[in-house]
């Protein structure tokens, strides 16, 4: 992320608009953050076949969905 962070300006305007830094805090079960892994899983896997073209490049997908405690805990 640092590297995109510090290079993103070497990119182009088609490029710099499709990456994406977000950050979202859910209230979910165990099992709703499982299948929400799992459906993200599934997306991603589904474009490791996707046909190479002159502008692919390649992209790190980051993915973090860890339990937090609240404040009041």
């Amino acid at each position: 992320m640092g590297t995109w962070l510090g290079d993103a300006h070497t990119w182009s305007p088609q490029w710099r608009r499709s990456a994406d830094i977000s950050d979202f805090t859910l209230r979910l079960t165990p099992d709703q953050a499982a299948e929400l892994v799992a459906r993200m899983h599934e997306l991603v896997e589904s474009y490791r076949d996707v046909p190479q073209s002159e502008d692919t490049e390649t992209v790190r997908i980051h993915t973090h969905a860890l339990p937090r405690r609240s404040a009041a805990e």
